[in-house]
């Protein structure tokens, strides 16, 4: 069989660590972090879903997520990916400064749209819905 891995990131504007592991467990997310206590950018792992100190959903696996979507053959799952990736588009271009609150204010609103515009669709498009919701509340 296949020898996996997985490759563990950590860092800042000074210090990139990189660590693999041959286990996606709690025990080695634990293990890599110690004592660690920062923010965490993650994909949506269970594990990292619990992290008591802030915590992220990495934009680049939302973007693939919003994309895929996008290439759907059912109209209204095409559609909805089609507008969140241009959400996401947008937050790509704030890209170095924070934000001003009325500019989230808008995002939080182009989601909830999305989200009552397409709550009717099950599966990926649900589950990427509810994930922005989560994230923007």
């Amino acid at each position: 069989g296949k020898n996996l891995h997985w490759l563990w990131v950590l860092g800042n504007r000074q210090l990139t660590y990189f660590r693999i592991d041959p286990h996606r467990s709690a025990e080695a997310f634990q293990a890599l972090l110690k004592d660690w206590s920062g923010y965490l950018i993650s994909d949506d792992y269970g594990v990292y879903r619990s992290w008591a100190y802030g915590r992220q959903t990495c934009l680049a696996h939302l973007i693939r997520e919003a994309r895929n979507l996008s290439e759907s053959t059912n109209h209204d799952t095409a559609c909805c990916g089609r507008r969140i990736k241009k959400i996401f588009q947008h937050i790509c271009e704030l890209e170095g400064s924070p934000p001003a609150e009325r500019v989230l204010t808008l995002l939080r609103k182009r989601f909830y749209r999305v989200a009552l515009d397409f709550g009717h669709l099950t599966g990926r498009a649900e589950n990427l819905i509810m994930r922005m919701i989560n994230e923007f509340s």
